[in-house]
């Protein structure tokens, strides 16, 4: 009888430890898979205003998109842009928010940037408003404070800081404010053409 009652024992002993090591398992493999990447678009003829899961806000000009990494707002908060960008990051320290273009990367906690890569063919620039960011490539990186931006110019692989955007009408398809002092009208109309997507 006690051996039965012993072997019994052993059984649902046995069951549960297999069942526990069933579930450590799967979340596990949760943590360990990468998850599926999700991508957000905008059209040709519209500004996009999207909130991540983080509850960063993001706005993507007009034929630009985001891949957002499967695990994002896990250790981190890592996506891939294409086009521009406006991001307004919601403060977490403790989880790095990176932007990969090209083969540069951005990295913020909470701050406020637009990241461009539209604009001027063959370079990629980054213009603070808010917080600091850290601009990294595989040879250099470069603190950015606000109301500074940087250019990496893609061909010859460096990064240049102006302490100043050269550009005032950097966010003007975010704001629609423009300002122009003694700018050539050719100029004026190519950004006011790039903002609101018409032919002038």
């Amino acid at each position: 009888m006690r051996s039965k009652r012993g072997g019994n024992m052993r059984f649902w002993i046995q069951a549960v430890a297999a069942c526990a090591l069933l579930i450590a398992a799967f979340f596990l493999l949760q943590q360990i898979q990468p998850g599926k990447a999700s991508e957000i678009t905008a059209a040709a003829d519209a500004i996009l205003v999207d909130t991540l899961k983080d509850g960063s806000i993001v706005t993507l000009n007009r034929n630009s998109g985001l891949t957002v990494s499967g695990h994002f707002n896990k250790k981190e908060r890592r996506m891939q842009l294409h086009g521009e960008a406006y991001f307004e990051v919601a403060h977490d320290q403790s989880k790095p928010f990176i932007i990969e273009i090209q083969k540069i990367e951005i990295q913020a906690v909470g701050t406020a940037f637009n990241v461009d890569n539209a604009t001027e063919p063959g370079k990629i620039t980054v213009t603070v408003t808010e917080g600091k960011v850290l601009v990294r490539t595989p040879g250099e990186h470069i603190f950015l404070a606000a109301g500074e931006e940087v250019v990496y110019d893609i061909v010859q692989g460096k990064l240049s800081k102006n302490q100043i955007p050269q550009n005032p009408n950097t966010l003007a398809y975010k704001t629609r404010a423009f300002q122009f002092d003694g700018t050539p009208l050719g100029a004026v109309v190519q950004q006011m053409q790039n903002a609101y997507g018409v032919r002038i």
